[in-house]
């Protein structure tokens, strides 16, 4: 579908939430042509999209990309769907900011994991140095940690502010009179190949993968040993028993933890190095890219409403915390609801020692 307008060329984006690259095809004669399969997109991206994304921000509103997700992407959708012009402009113009803010918090989310399961490994590890650096951080310098994880996040990926530009003009109106726009620098096939292509995805998918395989792994190999000290030691020892369920909690929180980002990630990584390597194939097959790169931005907002379920059902600590809290807060709004019948039913409540006050 179109709408005719009076300007040069006509925006078509493709924004993936966990890609590095947005693509940009322009036709000409002021035409504004919709998004292919929009029935169907309106359904899987704004409909079933919006459940994962409320689902994620129930269980961990700590992720803040999973709102900048929610604001991105169903917009598009809706815009083209709803005829909505003045939606359209609002799009644009927040898109570019929340995009690069977006990608710096990915970085960021990922390597935090990262940092957690190292300070974990050093938690359980018998070397020294180690054990040693860890107990200096956990006393004094972990807001550093997370503070330098945030600034390398946002030096690796603040150039994604000056991918996207705002072009308007004057002699067309409707959807046609503003577009986004790749930058000079984003067209440039060098900062394609080397910079989105490779350097992202090392540092920002591959890298954090093995890394996080790596550290699971001697995690579960330091717990292992620890347990088999303590079994030879005293069997019974209600210690062993704790011992023992951690080891157990350690080893299926590393399955989760790999898989889910496993499945998050491979499928972009297929999808970008496709588009580098045979684009041709996937021009040809609309209906399969399309899908897949909408499977791909549901999949990482996905792993990211996960993770609060997959630690609540493979750490026995983290569910018992839980647990605990949501007695407490259950209480208090037990309390809460009793104290508003008495109020409503006993306008006078006795107070100070018995004196009755009126309540307002």
């Amino acid at each position: 579908m179109e709408r005719t307008g009076n300007l040069s060329s006509t925006l078509a984006i493709m924004t993936q939430t966990n890609s590095s690259t947005v693509t940009l095809s322009q036709a000409g004669a002021c035409n504004y042509e919709m998004m292919e399969f929009l029935e169907v997109k309106f359904w899987l991206i704004v409909v079933a999209g919006s459940v994962v994304y409320s689902f994620g921000m129930i269980t961990n509103l700590m992720l803040l990309v999973v709102l900048l997700k929610l604001m991105v992407f169903p917009v598009q959708i809706l815009y083209d769907y709803c005829e909505m012009e003045w939606l359209y402009f609002l799009w644009l113009r927040y898109v570019p900011y929340l995009y690069t803010v977006s990608r710096i918090l990915t970085v960021a989310s990922t390597y935090l994991v990262v940092v957690c399961s190292a300070e974990r490994y050093m938690e359980v590890t018998s070397i020294k140095p180690l054990k040693m650096f860890y107990e200096e951080i956990t006393q004094k310098k972990r807001c550093w940690v997370i503070a330098g994880v945030f600034i390398f996040s946002t030096s690796f990926r603040i150039i994604s502010l000056w991918d996207l530009q705002l072009v308007y003009n004057q002699e067309c109106i409707g959807f046609a009179a503003v577009e986004l726009q790749l930058t000079e620098m984003a067209r440039n096939p060098l900062y394609q190949k080397v910079y989105q292509l490779w350097l992202v995805h090392i540092v920002q998918v591959f890298f954090p993968f093995l890394a996080l395989v790596l550290i699971n792994h001697l995690i579960i190999t330091n717990w292992r040993g620890v347990v088999k000290k303590a079994i030879e030691m005293e069997s019974n020892d209600s210690h062993n028993l704790n011992i023992r369920h951690s080891s157990r909690s350690a080893w299926k929180m590393m399955v989760a933890i790999v898989t889910s980002y496993l499945v998050t990630n491979v499928l972009n990584v297929i999808i970008t190095l496709w588009e580098h390597i045979n684009k041709e194939f996937l021009n040809s097959h609309p209906a399969f890219y399309t899908f897949a790169t909408d499977a791909v931005s549901l999949l990482t907002v996905l792993n990211a409403s996960l993770r609060l379920p997959i630690y609540y059902a493979s750490n026995w600590r983290i569910r018992q915390a839980l647990q605990t809290c949501c007695k407490r807060n259950t209480c208090i709004s037990c309390q809460q609801r009793h104290s508003r019948y008495v109020a409503d039913f006993f306008p006078l409540v006795p107070s100070n020692n018995g004196t009755a006050i009126m309540n307002t």
